[in-house]
């Protein structure tokens, strides 16, 4: 079960793969861009998802988003990384940024709309 520091809640391992593992499964990412589902209602399926798989603590949608936005920022921020002159490879151990790149790898970095006259 996940641990409650002050207002923060501390995600253990096994919660995170999960959560990674349903972002992966539900298309998290193609759902929160449609203009057709609010992201509201795409983040509470990942949580009733994530009590599926037996995670029934107090977890809500907030909760979910938060970590959800911790992680896509931290894979943006080694990604980014990499794509500069003269990048390392630091970062590339972080746990999560292989499972974080398959969901977010091809997706190019702006999603720029035109209209075709």
């Amino acid at each position: 079960m996940a641990k409650v520091v002050g207002a923060v809640k501390k995600w253990t391992k096994a919660e995170t793969n999960d959560l990674i593992a349903i972002a992966k499964q539900l298309n998290l990412v193609e759902q929160s861009d449609s203009k057709s589902r609010r992201n509201k209602d795409v983040m509470q399926q990942a949580v009733n998802e994530m009590r599926k798989k037996g995670h029934n603590y107090d977890l809500c949608e907030v909760f979910f988003r938060r970590e959800w936005r911790l992680l896509k920022s931290q894979y943006n921020k080694i990604k980014g990384g990499l794509n500069r002159s003269g990048a390392s490879s630091k970062g590339l151990d972080w746990p999560h940024f292989e499972k974080m790149d398959e969901i977010f790898g091809k997706r190019p970095r702006s999603l720029v709309q035109c209209i075709m006259l």
